[in-house]
């Protein structure tokens, strides 16, 4: 919660689609009281993980800390205060914050030192609340069967992963309620093929996500395409780290998360993809 905030103001920020390719045009990102920022970009020197790491932050950690400043992208630095917690878990679930105004748009006024840290954030009133399905590898072992003699033993039963009440920048829900429309209006058109699965993003720090075909106007889907990073571990399946949220302020079960659309065509300084050449496929039926 940013505590000097005017209550019910938002503030629009006009924000690239892609940073590389101006063609695709600007997005809108509302910017006001309360907003969501993803729970493993606040590090609580107080709290259980705190505790584990001896009170002190992880090697190379630049981003909020208590009684730091780290920066919203693309609006205002921000300070931490004071933290509220859960009283059974100790976990933060609140941050009472004060934003600097002279700060706007990545402004660093003159005299001060630059605010290193940088995180994603979504306004909570404005964002759009969708379903995100996270699919992971469906074996836990690169070659099912092997110890066992039954592949079926190596099924990974956490291979998909239901988030619900995820909560988009608005701008998302507007491109999937025109693309939705196109569908309904012209279905099995050839003059545009189209499908849900031609909108896509990468959302922020989190994979690739394309539009599910089961998607509504008041209830989207969004499915992993891929990851960021290659976490393959032969020793045991991996799934993409879940965008948990510090809620800045204590309502809703959502979880954060930033859109950016997606380049087909990426250039050198693109994030690493999962390597296919990793992938063992075996087929098999199963008779009883």
């Amino acid at each position: 919660t940013i505590t000097n905030w005017e209550d019910g103001k938002l503030e629009d920020f006009a924000v690239p689609r892609h940073p590389k390719r101006a063609e695709l045009g600007d997005r809108t990102v509302p910017f006001g009281k309360t907003v969501y920022i993803e729970r493993g970009d606040f590090f609580d020197l107080e709290g259980p993980d705190g505790i584990a790491n001896g009170g002190r932050p992880p090697e190379g950690f630049k981003r909020f800390l208590p009684d730091g400043k780290v920066r919203l992208k693309y609006a205002y630095v921000i300070s931490c205060n004071e933290i509220i917690r859960d009283p059974e878990t100790n976990e933060p679930v609140e941050l009472l914050c004060t934003y600097y105004p002279e700060t706007r748009a990545g402004n660093t006024p003159e005299g001060e030192a630059r605010v290193k840290g940088i995180i994603q954030w979504v306004e909570a009133s404005s964002g759009t609340r969708c379903k995100v399905m996270q699919y992971d590898r469906l074996f836990k072992t690169e070659e099912p069967g092997k110890e066992s003699g039954d592949f079926l033993d190596d099924i990974n039963e956490e291979s998909l992963t239901i988030l619900h009440n995820v909560i988009l920048e608005p701008s998302v829900g507007a491109d999937a309620v025109t693309i939705i429309d196109k569908l309904s209006n012209n279905p099995g058109s050839e003059v545009e093929k189209i499908y849900h699965s031609s909108l896509a993003y990468q959302f922020e720090r989190s994979g690739y996500f394309a539009l599910d075909s089961s998607s509504k106007v008041d209830d989207l889907v969004f499915n992993l395409v891929v990851t960021l990073r290659d976490t393959w571990d032969a020793g045991s399946a991996t799934q993409p780290k879940k965008a948990e949220n510090i809620q800045i302020n204590q309502d809703n079960e959502a979880t954060q998360t930033q859109q950016q659309q997606q380049n087909k065509n990426t250039g050198g300084n693109a994030p690493v993809l999962e390597d296919a050449r990793r992938v063992a496929l075996r087929a098999g039926t199963i008779l009883e």
